[in-house]
């Protein structure tokens, strides 16, 4: 067994820390909506999916580092997102819980 480099042991210890904030905000996310609407939205790891996805290309064409693709994606995703309906509506449209008054 050896001993890896400088440079290998900072690139898996940026990548863990990375990888472990993705996580977090993912389950964040899930814990919020749950928490608040009671529904477990299932559609957080397909936009996860679909970042990291937009990301890779990104890098592959643009020949970025994937590293700078990332707020390239997400700030995209937030301002250029079309408007969906609001999450109420699908919750009464199938039966899902009234919310309180």
């Amino acid at each position: 067994m050896t001993i890896p480099s400088g440079s290998t042991l900072v690139t898996a210890l940026v990548s863990g820390l990375l990888l472990g904030g993705l996580f977090a905000v993912t389950a964040l996310g899930l814990s919020l909506v749950f928490g608040v609407m009671r529904l477990v939205n299932l559609a957080h790891g397909e936009l996860v999916v679909l970042g990291a996805y937009l990301a890779l290309e990104l890098s592959r064409h643009a020949g970025l580092d994937p590293l700078l693709t990332i707020p390239v994606v997400g700030g995209g995703r937030v301002a250029g997102a079309p408007p969906g309906p609001p999450p109420r509506v699908g919750t009464r449209l199938w039966g899902g819980p009234a919310p309180a008054a």
